[in-house]
């Protein structure tokens, strides 16, 4: 933002301040008629922007006329924004900041805020499988996406799309440190084997992405690199993720389109803690966690004895002496195979799966809660819906022990 822009940021901001006040006294006058919140969408932010509108339409009572602005580092999306704009109502950032800022100074948030609007970022109610799909685009949008995509010859087969999590995304916030999330950065070349493997079977595969990120070199036409070239777009963002067969995805709010449109998810080298067990007809690869304290891996039993906050920032982790350890490009083959298959229907569900999936589901902790500033946020649902993968299970024995 320069510094004109910010000037006049904040001179419209205290010119608004004593209106606001006014209003916030009328809103606290009226309470007894009617209840009015006022609550802020993390609309900079691309996993918040999808899913917080959406899991607060679908468990929505209407016990309160819920006003809500958009954040001041703008909107990472515009055609979802303006879809959410049809659904509730959303306000220009400026009339509702001062009036906000003024409920959190008199610690009225309980009464005069949606609390939990922006931890709802997990589906633990699953409430996007019980409801119907969003129809977010037009018919006149889905055509304009689908022509470009036929110049382009990749709209002939079908499509994965492919979200790999690097700093690019979170670089252009300005120069804090993102450190703490980078044990969920990936090596994009740890997929080149699920790639071609992905080719062959027929499908073309979108590196997507808002940000240029690395390059690699595939040698096939199958293979497209969104997130670098000419056709990138937020209209083409959310076409994508509507149009594709399944979605592979690192721990990247890049991905909540697919998750809100009801596509299967490959969710590949998150934390233990923070997987998305929700997730129906999906598949999780979770990372290794070492710890130089006991010089062992730590199994999923050890894991559920750490408060869930302690362990799913990398600062955390290397305060408590965890090393994190990627998965192999072999543990991530073998669980794109497996999506795959079962999103093909042909996956066939051994003796030896329901064995691990019962000691997986028995040893997995789902009542665990994030307890920072006492938020008290459930992170499971009731149960696990999602499949762990057969081939992580099997391989690394340590991990149920």
């Amino acid at each position: 933002m320069s510094r004109s822009i910010a000037l006049s940021y904040w001179l419209s901001y205290f010119l608004l301040i004593i209106p606001s006040a006014l209003i916030l006294l009328i809103i606290i006058i009226l309470r007894p008629l009617v209840k009015i919140k006022i609550t802020p969408i993390m609309t900079h932010r691309f996993g918040h922007l999808c899913l917080n509108p959406a899991i607060y339409i679908f468990e929505k009572k209407k016990s309160s006329l819920d006003l809500f602005f958009p954040h001041r580092l703008g909107i990472s999306n515009k055609i979802i924004y303006k879809f959410w704009k049809k659904k509730i109502h959303i306000f220009p950032h400026l009339i509702l900041k001062p009036l906000h800022d003024l409920i959190r100074i008199f610690k009225l948030e309980k009464k005069f805020s949606y609390l939990s609007f922006s931890n709802n970022d997990r589906d633990i109610n699953y409430l996007i499988e019980k409801n119907k799909k969003l129809s977010i685009l037009t018919r006149s949008e889905k055509k304009k996406c689908a022509q470009i995509l036929k110049k382009k010859e990749l709209y002939n087969r079908k499509i994965i799309c492919l979200f790999v999590r690097d700093d690019n995304y979170l670089k252009k916030y300005g120069k804090k440190s993102w450190y703490y999330l980078s044990h969920k950065n990936v090596d994009l070349d740890l997929f080149k084997p699920s790639i071609n493997f992905l080719i062959k079977k027929g499908y073309t595969v979108f590196r997507m992405g808002a940000e240029k990120g690395k390059k690699i070199k595939i040698n096939s036409k199958f293979y497209f690199d969104y997130a670098n070239s000419d056709i990138r777009s937020e209209l083409m963002d959310i076409f994508l993720s509507d149009a594709c067969y399944f979605c592979i995805q690192t721990g990247t709010g890049g991905a909540a389109a697919a998750q809100i449109l009801k596509k299967p998810i490959l969710e590949i080298n998150t934390p233990a803690h923070q997987m998305m067990t929700y997730l129906k007809n999906s598949v999780l690869l979770t990372k290794h966690l070492y710890s130089n304290k006991k010089r062992k891996y730590l199994s999923l039993k050890e894991l559920m004895n750490y408060d869930p906050y302690s362990v799913i920032k990398r600062t955390s982790l290397d305060k408590l002496g965890i090393k994190v350890v990627e998965n192999s490009s072999t543990e991530i083959l073998e669980t794109v195979k497996e999506i795959e298959k079962r999103t093909s229907n042909l996956w066939k569900i051994s003796n030896i799966e329901k064995k691990l999936k019962k000691k997986f589901s028995s040893t997995f902790n789902l009542n665990m809660k994030n307890l920072k500033e006492n938020a008290n946020i459930r992170f499971h649902g009731k149960k696990i819906k999602a499949n762990m993968s057969l081939y992580f299970m099997k391989k690394n024995k340590y991990w149920l022990n």
